[in-house]
């Protein structure tokens, strides 16, 4: 009877049953692979556009930032400059004006023009 099962089991009927699930599964499985193998390789490549698109974007906005940065620090060095000046030119004047007193001479009247042009830059910015 023993002998009997093992026969059986490798009727023509299973190795008919075997071959048929063997010969539908195998083509399957390796159209599903290529198939994964294509998507994955068209994912991974519309990932990395995707990535580079963003990171172009990035720069570029990196980039307008910088430039309007480096123009605002422009600006205020020469608007800086112009004050440092003024105040500058203010203080010789300022320092005229007392040698004047101390000599008795008369007020200079340039000395409040110049503290006007100083005052109108100041509150500009």
């Amino acid at each position: 009877m023993n002998n009997n099962n093992k026969t059986s089991w490798w009727s023509i009927r299973n190795r008919i049953l075997l071959f048929t699930i063997i010969a539908t599964t195998l083509p399957v499985m390796a159209l599903g692979w290529l198939y994964y193998l294509q998507s994955r390789d068209t994912l991974l490549t519309s990932a990395e556009k995707e990535l580079l698109g963003t990171a172009k974007q990035a720069e570029i906005g990196l980039d307008l930032c910088f430039q309007e940065k480096y123009y605002e620090l422009r600006v205020l060095a020469t608007y800086s400059y112009r004050v440092t000046e003024n105040l500058s030119s203010v203080a010789v004047q300022e320092g005229k004006k007392k040698i004047d007193a101390q000599q008795g001479r008369p007020g200079n009247r340039k000395v409040s023009q110049a503290r006007l042009s100083a005052a109108s830059v100041i509150t500009n910015d």
